[in-house]
């Protein structure tokens, strides 16, 4: 890989610092990156040179799509970089970069990433593009995206940005002919019902979650991995943090399930009345308007409550937006019971059967570091 001097003189800034970090096996998720940003902001153009890149986009299942993909890469070994804790913009994608970069030795060709939409535009062409999967455009986030259309338009704009490549996605996705517009672009739907019927069993529950492994089959297929492969690799497929991730404590389960937005909060719910599942004790809804989440909680009075209003008695409520899940709950014919986020940990303690929790993302890392605290869980960085 042949870089430039100013490349290399970013790169030698923050080297100490990410050795450092390694050798005290921290977690060193951005900060490298913006640094390297700051003295050089074509660093991952630079060091991305020669690594073929799958980018992973949409609204939900980001996470869980690049998951089954990375498992079916080991099993067909092929070592990648990836993102797998979620940070998915351009200062982790830089620290990736410079990572690989480094262990020059044992460098790796092939990235999987998943990117935010809003950073696709300068991604896309920054990289040496293999495919692009879309999962879904669905409302998310109204304060940073302000509509589906909106949103639509961004992925559509980070697409027209860089050179024509390949893109996967759902014959069902609702701007199918906005995006289908874009030139020059190769278009897979990889909701085929070949693929559907060859899936596996996989250890990740929910409907949608499956629409997730069709998208990784469909790309590990254009890749050239064998079936058998592939099938593997999704079986062996554990959830995510945070994505229908099981918690065991002294006392019982704890099933933490992400829901940032309406449909996130939809498909939980569905699973939860219609699908085959443990018996829950309890549920917790756990919901903040903090960075990373949607600070605008009207999203939260779009959800349909009666299902899990019927089914449990009260539901627990937490989170800087409980007066409004409170006020839900109750409109449903419901009653709720508000608990501070470090009473989850409590609850498990006394609880006579599993704990479901529902949450978005910061509640999520907040309750998840509560037990990591307790030594109930891992980092979630260092999942696999």
């Amino acid at each position: 890989m042949q870089i430039s001097e100013e490349c290399k003189r970013a790169v030698e800034a923050v080297k100490d610092q990410i050795m450092s970090a390694r050798s005290r096996n921290e977690y060193y998720e951005t900060e490298p990156g913006i640094r390297l940003l700051e003295l050089y902001p074509d660093v991952i153009k630079e060091l991305s040179q020669g690594i073929r890149t799958i980018i992973v986009t949409g609204t939900n299942g980001k996470t869980t799509t690049c998951r089954f993909l990375s498992s079916i890469l080991h099993e067909a070994g092929i070592e990648h970089i990836a993102n797998p804790e979620g940070a998915n913009m351009s200062t982790r994608f830089a620290t990736l970069f410079c990572d690989n970069y480094l262990d020059a030795e044992f460098g790796k060709d092939t990235a999987l990433l998943e990117c935010d939409e809003a950073y696709l535009q300068k991604i896309l062409p920054s990289v040496e593009l293999s495919c692009l999967v879309i999962t879904n455009i669905f409302a998310d986030q109204i304060s940073r995206f302000q509509s589906e259309e909106h949103l639509a338009d961004i992925i559509c704009q980070g697409m027209r940005s860089a050179a024509p490549s390949v893109c996967f996605l759902s014959k069902e996705c609702h701007f199918l002919e906005k995006i289908l517009a874009v030139p020059d672009w190769r278009f897979i739907f990889y909701d085929d019902e070949n693929i559907q019927d060859e899936l596996p069993a996989l250890l990740i529950p929910g409907a949608y979650n499956r629409a997730n492994a069709m998208a990784a089959w469909a790309v590990a297929g254009y890749l050239g991995i064998d079936e058998k492969m592939i099938s593997a690799g999704l079986i062996k497929t554990k959830p995510a943090f945070g994505r229908f991730e099981i918690i065991k404590t002294d006392s019982c389960n704890v099933t933490i399930c992400l829901a940032k937005n309406p449909q996130g909060f939809y498909v939980i719910n569905e699973w939860l009345m219609n699908e085959d599942h443990v018996a829950f004790s309890h549920l917790i809804l756990a919901i903040n308007k903090n960075d990373g989440d949607d600070n605008d909680p009207g999203w939260l009075l779009q959800n349909d409550y009666k299902g899990i209003s019927s089914l449990f008695n009260p539901v627990y409520i937490t989170g800087n937006c409980a007066e409004e899940l409170k006020e839900q709950v109750s409109l449903s014919g419901g009653l709720s019971k508000e608990i501070t986020m470090e009473a989850t940990l409590g609850l498990s303690s006394q609880s006579e059967g599993d704990i479901l929790v529902i949450a978005n993302y910061s509640a999520m890392m907040t309750i998840r570091q509560y037990f990591r605290d307790a030594a109930y869980a891992e980092d979630y960085w260092k999942q696999d």
